[in-house]
């Protein structure tokens, strides 16, 4: 079963008790279907393409550009801008 089958939908009066005009009605859907419009995807299918080439290049660019990840090398480079550092501000 469809979740949009089990859509409840109420139509509530304002505080004053008044019935609802016909007008008040069109302007209450009007804004409903906007705010539904606001919400809802507008990508095509050139959208979705791009956004998969884009993605396929920039992971192939990450597998032959960059190296194996390693905490050593890491831990070696930060130690030795940490030194280049503390010499600049001791001199």
């Amino acid at each position: 079963m469809n979740e949009l089958d089990n859509i409840q939908v109420e139509l509530m009066l304002d505080s004053t008790g008044g019935q609802l005009e016909e007008n008040d009605l069109d302007c209450i859907i009007l804004d409903l279907n906007s705010k539904i419009e606001m919400l809802s995807s507008k990508a095509d299918k050139w959208d979705c393409l791009i956004a998969l080439g884009s993605g396929l290049l920039c992971g192939m660019m990450d597998i032959f550009w960059t190296g194996e990840f390693s905490l050593t090398e890491g831990r070696e480079l930060s130690s030795q801008k940490v030194n280049e550092l503390v010499k600049k501000l001791l001199i």
